[in-house]
């Protein structure tokens, strides 16, 4: 039951029969975590009627494997690609892992999904939802945003939901979208609290005024947060992403440490894949008991043999509690449950294992680099070059990769992180000696 969201609903409303009406058109809900946005694509979804659904839901793993989040959206309709023109067809079909090639052109791809989109659109409205969206790897969001610039006359709905942070690799998602028509989703006001609230049977009287006071008007905070022992908030409060990360960290009190362990893989991890979880979890004396009892307190979900948390604060909350010595073995534990079946998730695993200076691992991650510019996932390989700079004693091999990394970076079109790499780069310049990679510095200037 959604409470307060009417303004937001006729919207959607609005999106789904200009739609119908042959007026494609396209939103963006942005909003903090917990403040209603995936509610509301449910609402979407609920009223899209007979039109296809296509949907996303964003993966923080999966942002550095090109296209995993087109493969997610178009997997309802694969058989239709094969329809598709010549040089789309191709293109879109690598892109997807449906044929062996050399890496798509990103115009190519995007074309495709044009082309695609609309010859859906021919049988009935399409609506896409993309859910998290600061979590899809930039080569499907910039495919998508393509797409919503050229499709006006067809009858295609997107509406993304976007978390209002933009720092990190999120800063890269809200560029993608910049140009796309954004609604700042906001707390309830107070009837709306008041009735979601009457829902609850763990509050009242002063511990209903403190959830409140403290929610501001946040739905998922209004469903669970708890007062603390003394029932009133500290003289300075923390932010409500940090108290719904305590409230969920507090779920895990009393847990035995298999429990812990098994928490904190599925966190580190991320896949969602239950035969790796437990593959990994059997190398630390942790199984499937500890599944169950993780779900008992509401923690984890398991379903089709994949594992999700209840929602992505727990992740954040059980894995920034640990410790380095604990974090250091869960991705160690990982790196060897994917060596054989992913061998490059294995090197990022190991790499967040590491401490400097480690050769092998940064020698590894220049290795995937390497590989990712020839898969044209840019983004990708700069992040795997800065990786490796961090990793290395050698300064001169530091100074190189940081500049590939920059390089790697604004090829990509990641401007404001390649002028930072850059300056980096121009810091380490002064205790370095050779006039070629002073010459690329200068050149990416």
């Amino acid at each position: 039951m959604l409470y307060g969201r009417d303004a937001e609903c006729r919207l959607v409303d609005d999106l789904l029969a200009a739609a119908r009406r042959g007026r494609s058109a396209s939103l963006v809900l942005r909003g903090e975590a917990g403040i209603g946005k995936t509610a509301l694509l449910r609402y979407a979804a609920e009223r899209s009627g007979e039109a296809q659904l296509l949907e996303i839901n964003g993966v923080q793993a999966e942002t550095a494997i090109p296209f995993a989040g087109l493969h997610a959206l178009l997997h309802p309709v694969l058989d239709r690609v094969q329809l598709l023109s010549g040089p789309q067809r191709g293109a879109l079909g690598t892109a997807l892992g449906l044929e062996a090639g050399d890496s798509p052109s990103r115009f190519l791809v995007s074309a495709a999904l044009v082309e695609l989109l609309a010859a859906l659109a021919e049988d009935r409205p399409v609506v896409c939802l993309v859910d998290d969206a600061q979590w899809v790897d930039p080569q499907s969001l910039a495919a998508l945003t393509f797409a919503g610039r050229r499709l006006r006359g067809d009858r295609i709905a997107l509406l993304y939901a976007l978390r209002s942070e933009s720092h990190g690799e999120q800063a890269e998602t809200a560029r993608l979208l910049a140009d796309v028509r954004q609604v700042e989703v906001t707390g309830l006001d107070d009837s709306a609290a008041e009735r979601l609230l009457d829902e609850r049977r763990d509050v009242d009287g002063s511990a209903r005024d403190f959830v409140k006071r403290a929610a501001r008007g946040n739905a998922l905070a209004l469903r669970v947060l708890r007062p603390g022992p003394g029932g009133d908030p500290p003289a300075a409060p923390p932010t409500l992403t940090e108290q719904l990360r305590a409230e969920y960290l507090s779920r895990t009190d009393g847990l035995d440490g298999g429990v812990q362990t098994l928490l904190l893989l599925a966190a580190a991890d991320d896949t969602g894949d239950l035969a790796i979880l437990l593959r990994a979890a059997g190398r630390l004396g942790a199984g499937e008991g500890q599944i169950a009892v993780a779900e008992q307190r509401g923690l984890l979900r398991v379903s089709a043999g994949r594992v999700e948390f209840i929602h992505p604060l727990v992740r954040s909350a059980v894995y920034q509690a640990a410790g380095f010595a604990a974090r250091k073995e869960i991705h160690l534990a990982l790196a060897d449950a994917f060596a054989r079946i992913d061998p490059n998730r294995a090197t990022w695993h190991r790499a967040a294992a590491a401490v400097p200076p480690d050769e092998n691992v940064a020698g590894d991650l220049a290795d995937l680099a390497a590989a990712a510019v020839r898969r044209a996932a840019g983004d990708v390989a700069s992040r795997a070059y800065e990786e490796a700079a961090r990793l290395t004693g050698d300064p001169q091999r530091r100074f190189s990769w940081v500049l590939d990394a920059a390089e790697t970076a604004w090829n990509s079109g990641q401007v404001e992180r390649a002028s930072a790499l850059l300056t980096s780069a121009r810091e380490q310049a002064s205790s370095l000696r050779g006039e070629c990679e002073s010459g690329r510095l200068a050149q990416l200037r």
